[in-house]
């Protein structure tokens, strides 16, 4: 039986891209929840809401100060919404290709050479780096320990004066892809890691391409491509525009109907 995915969108209308990927991810056969805080319009048939205060308040739900985006906060619920047991997590913008089964004890894969990508996502409820991300990311004050020393000491200080660096004023992926990358290298896990090719085969640099024709996207997928990551934040000017003529995107919306 495949996992049952689990995924987030706070408030408003869905774009294609949205509607695309929760279709494609009931297509694989998958059971699917979307959780929401405000409502949903227009979701695909099929797809279960569920309420997001069930899983993280919504004031602990942070928007990374710079972009206005929700997805520190939704780093956060997908950690909480683990350790619930729940299933796996997938972004809204994940396409499926085909069914992701859950064959080891984790899941997740690199999104580059780098660095580890949590679009693709399940820990076990009761793992000691599930455990080490949750304590993490609600410390006070947020020291990212791959910080060198004088950047942690600094933080702590001005903690104690009330001048420090809040999470939602940080780095992108502060509670992401750089602190799950952290702790899969600190657990000894990078062994369990599905190479790029798996879930992010088109690398966020590449994210136009999905736009273009689609030989420039299937020359990138191998026979072990689960999913893309279509890149939300790298295309979101582009999301309520239809897919061009003779793209991969209007063809997997072809296809999905």
């Amino acid at each position: 039986m495949l996992p049952k995915i689990n995924t987030l969108w706070v408030q408003g209308r869905l774009s294609f891209i949205e509607r695309l990927c929760l279709t494609s991810m009931l297509a694989a056969g998958h059971s699917v929840t979307l959780y929401t805080y405000h409502g949903v319009e227009n979701v695909p048939e099929g797809i279960t809401i569920g309420d997001g205060r069930d899983i993280l308040p919504l004031d602990q739900l942070l928007r990374h100060r710079q972009t206005n985006s929700y997805a520190l906060g939704s780093d956060i619920f997908r950690y909480r919404l683990l350790k619930e047991g729940l299933g796996i997590w997938l972004d809204t913008d994940v396409l499926c290709l085909r069914p992701i089964e859950l064959d080891d004890q984790y899941l997740f894969g690199w999104e580059d050479a780098h660095q580890i990508n949590g679009s693709v996502l399940y820990l076990p409820e009761d793992s000691g780096i599930l455990d080490d991300l949750l304590r993490y990311c609600s410390s006070k004050p947020l020291i990212p320990p791959w910080w060198p020393t004088d950047k942690k000491i600094n933080q702590y200080f001005n903690w104690l004066i009330n001048k420090h660096n809040s999470a939602e004023a940080m780095e992108w992926g502060i509670c992401g892809p750089k602190a799950l990358t952290h702790f899969v290298k600190r657990h000894c896990l990078i062994q369990a890691a599905k190479p790029q090719t798996c879930f992010y085969p088109v690398h966020y640099s590449q994210s136009e391409m999905c736009f273009g024709p689609e030989e420039n996207v299937s020359a990138l997928l191998t026979e072990d491509a689960k999913c893309i990551h279509l890149w939300n934040e790298m295309i979101k000017t582009r999301k309520n525009e239809p897919p061009p003529e003779g793209s991969f995107l209007l063809r997997m919306c072809t296809e999905h109907g």
